[in-house]
């Protein structure tokens, strides 16, 4: 199996790394996704053979959040790269991508997670390891469960598998979710004592796509991952009639503010709306202070 693909720095060290939980974020076009979905084929070749049929046998689940995500996103890219016919076939019956290269044998099971029967089915199948496309839209409840399918195929009596875990990429998660307290090494529930260090537990943070100016204008990153494979107005254009939110997650590698509740502004930019020096009041201005007490109080 000839998998020559050449990978920047970060995603090249997330991919080589062999805990058994591993994340990287990183911005848009970071080619994160495709080094995760690469080190499937090279996972599954670097297996132990099995003691019973000298096979190198492996199976990986490759889960998003919904059906149109893995669909019109994960599954596009996949077969971008690996197209039916090429390092295996595909059946659309169960989703499965079949490995079949020497003697390396692989299923690659595509899942979504719609409802509670695609996670019942999911955490039905004995796996030896699971890859999170964006996973910062999986919920705590179905990684921690998850961690119970893996290591589980091949199976003992063939001689187990060399390498199991979970691992995924995606863009920056809210700050106070679960994914930022689990990737700044936090307790995910009081978010505030630090875990001891793990080394099966490991995180890689891409560069910035672009770096913000004093005057509020941005240039682009000269170390920022996978420029050669995007045109040179990509980040340029990205930012442009953007919100500050938006381009502090997919663009500048900072953790997204939540939006819990109910904003009175959805728009309300702290840049924009908040005086950069102090304004002193004028006290022959009447102030006038307008007040709502009903179901969401607001002033």
């Amino acid at each position: 199996m000839d998998l020559n693909v050449k990978f920047p720095p970060v995603v090249s060290a997330y991919m080589q790394n062999n805990a058994r939980h591993r994340f990287i974020v990183g911005p848009f076009g970071s080619g994160k996704s495709v080094g995760s979905m690469v080190d499937i084929p090279r996972r599954a070749a670097a297996q132990r053979q099995s003691t019973s049929s000298g096979k190198r046998k492996s199976r990986f689940a490759v889960i998003r959040n919904t059906m149109p995500q893995l669909r019109d996103t994960t599954m596009k890219t996949w077969f971008d790269y690996f197209p039916n016919g090429s390092l295996g076939y595909y059946r659309e019956t169960g989703k499965t991508y079949f490995i079949k290269q020497g003697d390396v044998e692989c299923e690659v099971i595509f899942r979504a997670l719609d409802d509670a029967q695609d996670v019942e089915n999911l955490l039905s199948i004995e796996l030896t390891g699971a890859y999170l496309n964006e996973f910062r839209g999986i919920q705590r409840t179905i990684v921690e469960a998850l961690d119970g399918r893996i290591d589980r195929y091949p199976r003992m009596d063939e001689g187990g598998a060399s390498w199991a875990g979970i691992w995924g990429d995606s863009n920056f998660p809210e700050e106070g979710s679960y994914w930022e307290r689990m990737l700044e090494g936090y307790d995910p529930d009081d978010g505030k004592t630090k875990r001891p260090a793990d080394p099966n537990f490991q995180v890689f943070k891409q560069p910035s796509a672009m770096l913000k100016q004093l005057d509020g204008t941005y240039i682009l990153n000269p170390l920022a991952e996978n420029q050669n494979n995007l045109p040179a107005s990509y980040y340029p254009n990205l930012v442009v009639g953007k919100t500050d939110d938006f381009i502090r997650t997919f663009v500048m590698c900072e953790y997204g503010r939540s939006h819990g509740g109910k904003p009175v502004h959805p728009m309300f930019s702290r840049e924009h709306h908040i005086a950069k020096s102090i304004i002193l009041p004028n006290k022959k201005d009447l102030l006038l202070v307008s007040a709502d007490f009903g179901l969401t109080p607001a002033i």
